[in-house]
């Protein structure tokens, strides 16, 4: 009738043991060594830099030719809503009002990366300087995209109401438009 007792004591000794052994802390494994560098091919190095500078350097160009006629489409945008804006009246010449301070803000936007990009020499002297003039410019182009779209969203909620604005909505999209392409020629991401 004791062997009960005593294998019960054994097994709790044993499973206590074991509890202990597996909740000590281990030593961390050693860090191996690190692989062995291979020898760069200057060739292919070479290669691989000027494939580089020559995608950044036409991203720029793309991009900058994109903002230009983003800007030109802006123009006509914006002449057709102060058009509108100056025939409106109460509400609705408030909402023109709101509209066009977002095409201004895309306007200020656009102009700025539509200007002088570095030339090849500049990007070959320093790279990294000018992939951040990259990507100044797509945020420029994505501000100007979200007011874009803001001044849309304003101009659609009314267009139902009123028939006059049909114009400037159509040329709301293709500003809008332009300035999605305008961030694909920088190689950026249209915000969501």
């Amino acid at each position: 009738m004791r062997v009960l007792p005593v294998a019960i004591a054994v097994s709790v000794l044993a499973l206590g043991g074991a509890a202990w052994y597996f909740t000590q802390p281990k030593p961390a494994p050693a860090k191996l060594p690190p692989a062995p560098v291979k020898p760069a091919n200057p060739e292919v190095d070479k290669v691989a830099q000027r494939a580089a500078e020559r995608k950044l350097e036409d991203a720029l160009r793309e991009g900058s030719v994109r903002a230009q006629n983003s800007l030109n489409t802006l123009v006509d945008t914006r002449r057709e809503a102060v058009n509108q804006q100056k025939r409106a009246q109460g509400e609705l010449k408030e909402a023109l009002t709101e509209s066009l301070n977002l095409l201004d803000d895309a306007g200020a936007s656009l102009s700025a990366i539509a200007t002088q990009i570095p030339t090849p020499a500049d990007i070959k002297v320093d790279f990294a300087r000018a992939d951040e003039e990259r990507l100044r410019r797509v945020k420029e182009a994505e501000n100007a995209f979200l007011s874009l779209k803001e001044s849309f969203g304003i101009v659609n909620s009314l267009a139902e109401d009123h028939p006059e604005l049909v114009v400037l909505k159509r040329l709301l999209s293709l500003s809008i438009e332009d300035a999605r392409l305008t961030l694909d020629g920088y190689h950026g991401q249209v915000p969501l």
